[in-house]
């Protein structure tokens, strides 16, 4: 019966073009049926929203809440004199913002999952590397206190107590590597 300047211009259309028509020619036809239910709710109890997608003359879609409220009694234009009001509300952008929310959560997981996976795979290899140098460590130690046990002179007992305590060192060293990795790992 009637529509604003507003209203035509969210939908693209003038306004004498709207007046007569049905409303429903604006949504789009997937969404059609739920927008005719929320008709049929306002009339039964007084007030109901949907978000439904409009649908422009040039194909062009935009997102829209629409509130429908009851308009009863004998002002009312519409045969067993009631009808309603419907209150348009263009939500194309919160839509569009929460789609691109939605993709940049799903990635943000993903890299999550990623970094995760790459962490993990860094104590594993960080555990096996540390087994795999702690093992001739050991051999390196066990020989030099074979060596600490043979005639030396005192220049070579000084070079095998630096080499000693340099693999004393080393050892304890890779010790705690492997056990930082071990408890990454789990």
């Amino acid at each position: 019966l009637s529509v604003n300047k507003a209203g035509a211009r969210m939908a693209g259309r003038a306004q004498r073009d709207l007046l007569g028509s049905s409303w429903l020619e604006g949504v789009f036809p997937e969404d059609r049926a739920a927008a005719a239910e929320a008709r049929a709710r306002v009339l039964e109890t007084g007030k109901s929203e949907v978000e439904v997608r409009g649908l422009r003359p040039d194909g062009s879609t935009y997102f829209q809440t629409m509130t429908l409220i009851a308009s009863r009694g004998p002002g009312a234009r519409t045969a067993g004199g009631s009808g309603y009001y419907c209150f348009t509300k263009d939500i194309t952008l919160r839509k569009c913002a929460e789609s691109d929310l939605r993709q940049i959560n799903e990635e943000l997981k993903a890299a999550k999952e990623h970094a995760e996976a790459a962490s993990l795979a860094k104590s594993e290899f960080v555990a096996r590397m540390s087994h795999e140098i702690r093992t001739p460590m050991n051999a390196i130690l066990g020989m030099a206190d074979l060596l600490w046990e043979t005639d030396l002179n005192g220049e070579q007992r000084q070079y095998v107590r630096i080499f000693r305590d340099s693999s004393d060192r080393l050892i304890a060293l890779i010790n705690d590597v492997l056990d930082l990795s071990k408890i990454e790992a789990g």
